[in-house]
């Protein structure tokens, strides 16, 4: 470790080791080495305060997650309503707009919703197997989530066949899909936490709307939450 070398509290010229008085301007000055000590001191509680990340994979259940299926239909829900927004808007401009349009719009935009959720659920029973393999890792600043093993193969497959699919409603999907394989939420951002024990579950949430889904482990549950309750204590203060 570096010596750090002593200053006067008065006039700030560096003091010899030893040195009681300050050679520079004659002042009453502490030890060198007392100094030094708190310093040394200072230092070795830091790094005992400061805990190392942890990780681990868990395997999430799809079609049986509440939290899953709801952040799947707000994904369907946007992308679908954002197309049919796009094609009323063109229309309405245009001046080809007319009631029986518009219902048959948002007619096409249920089918197609419709149908995306009965291809979602089977995709996630017969493709996935209702699991999903994530690796988690948790810091002082924030929690990292990424798709791993055979999960990840499958989602690139997936977002692949969606992005080219020639249709605006599963390409947004698909883009949506692709961008948050790896995704980090700073404590900063969670302004709470939910869990559920049985599950070995932890929600964050941010004004209400959950951002991460954290899958634990029997043997890690109670110290990811002990430490994600304290991260986020410590930045409401």
């Amino acid at each position: 470790m570096e010596t750090i070398k002593a200053q006067c509290p008065k006039c700030g010229a560096d003091l010899e080791e030893g040195s009681v008085f300050c050679e520079n301007c004659g002042a009453l000055v502490e030890r060198a080495e007392n100094l030094q000590s708190e310093y040394s001191n200072g230092d070795s509680l830091n790094q005992k305060n400061k805990k190392n990340p942890i990780s681990w994979n868990a395997n999430l259940p799809l079609i049986t997650s509440s939290v899953v299926i709801k952040q799947l239909l707000f994904a369907l829900v946007a992308s679908n309503l954002c197309v049919l927004i796009f094609i009323l808007t063109v229309d309405a401009f245009s001046g080809d707009l007319t009631l029986q349009r518009f219902l048959n719009y948002v007619l096409y935009t249920l089918i197609i919703f419709g149908s995306l959720s009965v291809l979602a659920a089977l995709v996630m029973l017969v493709f996935y197997g209702n699991r999903y393999e994530y690796k988690f890792t948790l810091d002082e600043t924030g929690i990292t989530s990424e798709t791993v093993g055979k999960t990840k193969k499958k989602n690139a497959i997936i977002n692949f066949l969606l992005i080219f699919s020639g249709k605006p409603g599963p390409a947004g999907t698909g883009l949506l899909a692709a961008s948050r394989q790896k995704e980090k939420i700073a404590w900063s951002k969670v302004d709470r936490i939910q869990t559920d024990a049985n599950k070995l579950e932890i929600v964050l949430r941010r004004k209400g709307r959950a951002i991460m889904l954290i899958r634990c482990t029997p043997e890690n549950y109670a110290e990811v939450l002990h430490r994600a309750n304290e991260a986020v204590n410590a930045q409401k203060k």
